[in-house]
C-alpha cells in the first residue's frame, strides 16, 4: 500500500530538489522516497549495530584499545611491505 505524505520545505530546499531532479528526468517524489528509504535503512543499521555492541559489552566480549591499535598497526605495516 502506498500512502502520501505532505512535508513542509523551505523554498531553497525545494528549488535545490527541482534543480537536481529536473535535468535527470526524475520526479521529486522519487528522490524524496529514495531519501526516506535510505535514511530508514541507515537508521535501522545503526540501531542494530548499537544493540550488538551493547550485547557484546554485557557479555564481556570487548577488546582493549591498546590491543586494537597494535593489531591495526601490524596489519598496516604488513600491507605496506607487500608494496
Amino acid at each position: 500500500m502506498t500512502v502520501h505524505v505532505t512535508i513542509p520545505l523551505e523554498d531553497k530546499a525545494k528549488a535545490e530538489l527541482d534543480a537536481w531532479a529536473e535535468p535527470r528526468g526524475v520526479p521529486v517524489a522519487d528522490v524524496l522516497t529514495d531519501a526516506v528509504e535510505t535514511y530508514l535503512a541507515d537508521t535501522r543499521h545503526i540501531a542494530d549495530a548499537r544493540l550488538r555492541g551493547q550485547a557484546a559489552l554485557a557479555a564481556g566480549d570487548v577488546h582493549d584499545h591498546v590491543d586494537v591499535v597494535a593489531e591495526f598497526e601490524e596489519r598496516r605495516a604488513a600491507w605496506r611491505r607487500r608494496g
